[in-house]
């Protein structure tokens, strides 16, 4: 279940740098709307990567960088 991964892989992360994060309603339905070509290593990257260089607060659709809400430059690798 997509839902239930991504929120266990942001509470790892939560423990790792001590800031809890969950998803907005609307980032979960992105979620589950996407077709996850990658699997599971994807979800993962997606989901350490929205939260590392998000806010504080909620992951929103637009911080997953999904189809459409891809911003470019967190689509660079370095």
């Amino acid at each position: 279940d997509i839902a239930f991964l991504a929120a266990r892989f942001v509470d790892h992360l939560g423990v790792a740098d001590g800031r809890s994060r969950s998803f907005s309603a609307d980032a979960l339905a992105a979620m589950r709307e996407h077709p996850w070509p990658g699997n599971v290593r994807e979800l993962r990257f997606v989901v350490e990567r929205a939260h590392l260089t998000g806010e504080r607060g909620p992951i929103e659709r637009a911080d997953l960088g999904l189809g459409r809400d891809l911003d470019a430059s967190l689509a660079r690798v370095a």
